[in-house]
């Protein structure tokens, strides 16, 4: 079940079709075979448009025994999770504004992310670990060639043992294929997000978008950039 909490796959489904009924049977019968993918590519399409508006929907807590994955033994500062990284596509945006890492065991508080090239450029800044502050450190999350995610700390834990830490991200919206399941969206983007698979089908045919789908997308990307500027514009101070 995703995040809606009204529109079910099958409505869905049930309401794109009703905006392509001028498609012929042929038409509407190559297409149908292709709902589910298309309704999902178009739900992140507006996931992604959306991007901040709707990030604390996706945003998941995982412990140490869950996403993060086991940590290596620290040594000389450094521990990661490399033999047992994160599995592809499981982080939405790797983005390390958008990731915060908390220490459990070893480490205390919030450890700053930061990214590959800047973790690397700090350890060779600090002479040993030891320089740093007892049970603090500053991290790194980076993909590999193979899309699996790693997490490494350098930091001064209290003991060379296996650090623990709560990981926060956002998370990949989840592609529904159970008709009777909520979507993945919250519902206030979901006529949206129908407007957009609608759309995307008269263009995959060829056709012109009808005026009127046309006419609320446009309404709705004027919306969201409205209120994306709203939550980026600096607060006065009177």
């Amino acid at each position: 079940m995703g995040i809606s909490n009204d529109w079910s796959l099958t409505r869905v489904k049930s309401q794109v079709r009703a905006q392509t009924s001028t498609l012929s049977a042929q038409e509407s019968g190559m297409i149908e075979t292709q709902l589910n993918d298309l309704v999902h590519e178009s739900l992140l399409s507006v996931r992604g448009a959306l991007d901040i508006l709707v990030d604390d929907e996706y945003r998941i807590v995982g412990s140490d025994t869950t996403v993060p994955g086991t940590f290596s033994t620290s040594s000389s500062g450094y521990s990661s999770n490399v033999s047992d990284p994160i599995a592809s596509g499981t982080i939405y945006d790797m983005n390390t504004s958008k990731m915060s890492l908390f220490g459990v065991t070893q480490y205390t508080g919030e450890i700053p992310i930061f990214t590959k090239k800047k973790f690397d450029a700090l350890r060779s800044v600090y002479g040993t670990n030891t320089d740093i502050a007892t049970t603090k450190g500053f991290a790194t999350v980076y993909s590999t060639t193979t899309g699996t995610v790693i997490i490494a700390v350098y930091g001064n834990p209290t003991a060379n043992t296996a650090p623990t830490f709560n990981f926060v991200y956002l998370r990949q919206p989840t592609r529904e294929t159970t008709d009777t399941n909520t979507l993945d969206l919250p519902d206030r983007w979901i006529p949206l997000m129908i407007d957009h698979c609608t759309a995307q089908i008269f263009k995959r045919l060829s056709k012109t978008v009808p005026q009127d789908i046309d006419a609320r997308m446009r309404a709705d990307v004027n919306n969201i950039a409205q209120l994306i500027h709203a939550n980026f514009s600096p607060q006065t101070v009177r």
